[in-house]
Parts: structure tokens; C-alpha cells; sequence
């Protein structure tokens, strides 16, 4: 687990991730004394603790999960160097997406830029490995100490407050993941709707939830698709069967790049449903909605829109309410329109740098953001993205205007008033940008 800050002074782990993770390490040990095995628990920094480890028992090879970021690279340099000297080797294996990177149709240097071209071929040319069967039996450890599991106070962290509202209570540990899909997939079965429900906002099956799990490892993306395949067969094979797939098939692509186009495909499913539902409950309450069933599905999707733009534009504002460091959904490479119209008006040469930007790690985070919020300006991408969400509001009250009776009117014109209210500062400046000034 680690601890401390970022550079932006943010928690690394806070309570709620700590305690999934300790649930995680302690499902894992509970199974492996099932089989006859156990888990040992140590504190520290991993290459002085595998290579203690490995120098007491003789060990001659250390095998471990690969992975990519830098943090984890530098443990892995700082292990093979510990373990240089005991001529122990170390030997890595990969685990985290749903196709290996020996499977696919192309080298890892030269997976396709564009996800769709990228998913075209995959599904084309690749297959998904099977599982391995779970054994039946371990061998016992050797002579060993295997430690107690930590608690959050060892990580001057407090338990988090359960919140009664919560839909669901994540628990860590492939015993809760493995659960979590029987009761989504077999028990609820919400499979068949996934594709429909995924970006409701109320309730604990409107989308599958397996993300935490998926994250740490406690489930494999194969085990999900196997579980699909097997659904498929016994219930039914339709879109939202394949959409399950292909989200997991997102999750491979190295380089999510997206035109503005798909952006907006996306806004309109996430942010518009919920204005459209609101709008559909308030309407049947007054009586018949079957008048309005199209002039609300329009005018929410445009207002869905425009909202979800003006919240990416306060991205760059640091907007207290539900930003709390501008540059944030750039950093966390979440794909969002203004990060499409840069990807389109940015010539080869700035659009390298802009991509390199998020995963870069030589250079603080802060002028990373003041770079690329010169390369979004380049690219023109706040004038154009204000020029979206004028168009999207133009629509909505075009529709608005033509709506009977006039309360109702009314109060489409207020929606688009509040939802759309804008801040009055007339330019976009990322607050990190200003701080170092």
C-alpha cells in the first residue's frame, strides 16, 4: 500500500481504498489456508523485504504480477538489482486486460491510435486465453513467519463512516468480486439491459459495478467474458451482452483517442438520461407525456451535453464544486471533448506531446497542466468548446419555445438558465498555472 501525498498534496490511498485493499489481502490469505497454503504479510519496501525473504530460503526465482506505471517500474529495478547478488531470478507475468499482449495482431509499439481501428482488429484477429482452473490444493509454506494483516490506524488512517445511503457496500477480495457478478449477471439478471441501464445514477444494478474489483485485481477481465459467453448461451446474446465485452476491450486500449463526435456520443449517454428522467417523472405526474415523449428526449440530450461540456471547462478553472485541481481530467486521461478538439487541431507534431502529457512523470505535475493548457490554446479548444455549448443551448431553447402550456415553457427556460449558468470570467487559466507565479 502506499502512503503519503502526490505533489498536488492529495492522499495516495485514503480510508476507503486502504480498507478495500486490506479486505482484498485478507480474502486472498483466508483462500490460499483453504488450500493448504498461506500468504505472508510484511511491511516495507518490497526489494529489501523479497530479497530477506528470498536469501532465508534459498529462493532461486521470484515471479510477480507485471506492471506499467512508474512507481511499480522502479520497485521492479530496485528488486532485480536486490537480487542480483543471490542470483535469484525474477520473472514477470501479465494479467490485466482481457486479451494478452502476445495475442494480439500487432506489436505493443504499434497498437492503432484510434480505439475503434484498435477494436476492429482485435476482434478480428485475436481470441480471449482461457482461465486457469483454480487448483485443489497448495503445498504448505516452509518454515516461515507469514505476519499479521496491518490495520488502517497502522496507516494513520480512521475506518470509513458507513453512509446508509449507499447503494452497495464495496468489500475487497475476490470472494466479494466473484459474488458481485453471480448477483448481477445470474441472480438479477441484468446482463440482458446492460447496455440501457449503465449510466443511471440510482440504485446498485443499473451497471455492473465490478470496476474495484477489476482495478486490484480481484477479478480477471477473462473470468467476466467467460461468465458473458456463458450467458449468452444459457439466457440470452444481444447488445448489452456485447457491450459488457466491449467496455472490457476499453479498457486494453492503450491510447483511448476519440474525435469530438464520439466525445459528445458519449456526453449524450452519461449527463442526458438523468435530465430526461427527471423531466419524464415531473411530466406524468401532470398527466399524459405521450405529446412530449420526443421534444423531452431532445431537449434533455442537448442539455446533457452542454452541461457535461461546461463541466469539462471548469475543468480549467479548478471549480470548487466538483473540480478540485484544474487539469484533472486531463491527468487522469479521461476522454473528454476538449481533449478531442485539441487531438484534431493540434498539428503531428504538438499532438505527440500533448498525448505523452498525462503519463509523463519527469516533470512536476503543475507544468505538465500549464503545457497543456498552451497546447489547448493553440489548438483554439475553449473557443470552440464555448461555441458547442452555444449551439447545444440554442437547440434547447428552440425546442422550449415551442412547448404548450407556458408553465411548462417556463420552466424548461429556467433549466436552461441554471444548468447552463456560466461564470462570468472571460478566459479559462488552470489555478495550478497561476499558484506558480
Amino acid at each position: 500500500m502506499t502512503c503519503g501525498s502526490t505533489t498536488m498534496r492529495f492522499p495516495k490511498t485514503g480510508n476507503f481504498r486502504a480498507q478495500f485493499l486490506l479486505e482484498s489481502v485478507a480474502d486472498l490469505r483466508q483462500s490460499l489456508q483453504k488450500l493448504g497454503s498461506d500468504l505472508v504479510i510484511c511491511q516495507g519496501r518490497p526489494e529489501a523485504i523479497i530479497q530477506q525473504i528470498a536469501k532465508q530460503l534459498g529462493v532461486t526465482a521470484v515471479y510477480f504480477h507485471e506492471e506499467v506505471t512508474s512507481e511499480e517500474l522502479a520497485v521492479e529495478k530496485a528488486l532485480s538489482k536486490a537480487l542480483k547478488p543471490l542470483g535469484a531470478a525474477l520473472k514477470s507475468f501479465w494479467g490485466h486486460t482481457l486479451y494478452h499482449p502476445d495475442n494480439l495482431p500487432f506489436g505493443i509499439s504499434n497498437i492503432p491510435e484510434v480505439f475503434t481501428n484498435f477494436r476492429k482488429r482485435v476482434e478480428q484477429s485475436s481470441e480471449v486465453a482461457p482461465t486457469f482452473p483454480t487448483p485443489k490444493r497448495l503445498p504448505p509454506l516452509p518454515e516461515i513467519d507469514t505476519g499479521t494483516l496491518p490495520q488502517l490506524a497502522d496507516f494513520g488512517l480512521q475506518p470509513p463512516a458507513p453512509d446508509k445511503r449507499a447503494a452497495l457496500q464495496f468489500k475487497g477480495g475476490e470472494t466479494a468480486g466473484l459474488e458481485r457478478v453471480q448477483q448481477y449477471f445470474w441472480k438479477q439478471d441484468r446482463l440482458r439491459v446492460y447496455k440501457d441501464t449503465r449510466n443511471g445514477m440510482l440504485g446498485a444494478d443499473y451497471s455492473s459495478k465490478f470496476s474495484p474489483w477489476l482495478a486490484l485485481g480481484c477479478l480477471s477481465p477473462r473470468y467476466i467474458w467467460e461468465e458473458v459467453q456463458k450467458y449468452q448461451e444459457e439466457r440470452v446474446k444481444n447488445d448489452s451482452t456485447y457491450w459488457l465485452v466491449f467496455e472490457l476491450l476499453w479498457r486494453d486500449s492503450r491510447d483511448k483517442r476519440l474525435k469530438p463526435i464520439d466525445a459528445l456520443k458519449i456526453y449524450a449517454l452519461k449527463t442526458a438520461p438523468a435530465f430526461e428522467a427527471a423531466l419524464f417523472s415531473g411530466a406524468r405526474l401532470a398527466g399524459s407525456v405521450d405529446q412530449y415523449a420526443q421534444p423531452i428526449k431532445t431537449f434533455a440530450r442537448n442539455l446533457g451535453v452542454a452541461f457535461q461540456i461546461l463541466n469539462d471547462l471548469n475543468d480549467w478553472r479548478g471549480d470548487e464544486h466538483n473540480k478540485l485541481t484544474s487539469g484533472g481530467d486531463l491527468l487522469a486521461g479521461r476522454p473528454t471533448v476538449l481533449w478531442a478538439l485539441a487531438l484534431e487541431g493540434l498539428d503531428d507534431s504538438a499532438r505527440s506531446e500533448l498525448l505523452a502529457l498525462p503519463q509523463e512523470d519527469q516533470r512536476p505535475v503543475q507544468e505538465r497542466v500549464r503545457r497543456a493548457w498552451e497546447l489547448y490554446q493553440q489548438a483554439g479548444v475553449f473557443d470552440k468548446a464555448n461555441r458547442l455549448v452555444d449551439k447545444h443551448q440554442q437547440r434547447c431553447e428552440e425546442i422550449a419555445d415551442q412547448i404548450e402550456p407556458e408553465a411548462l415553457r417556463r420552466l424548461l427556460h429556467y433549466l436552461i438558465a441554471v444548468v447552463l449558468e456560466r461564470p462570468e470570467e472571460p478566459g479559462l487559466v488552470p489555478l495550478v498555472a497561476i499558484a506558480d507565479n
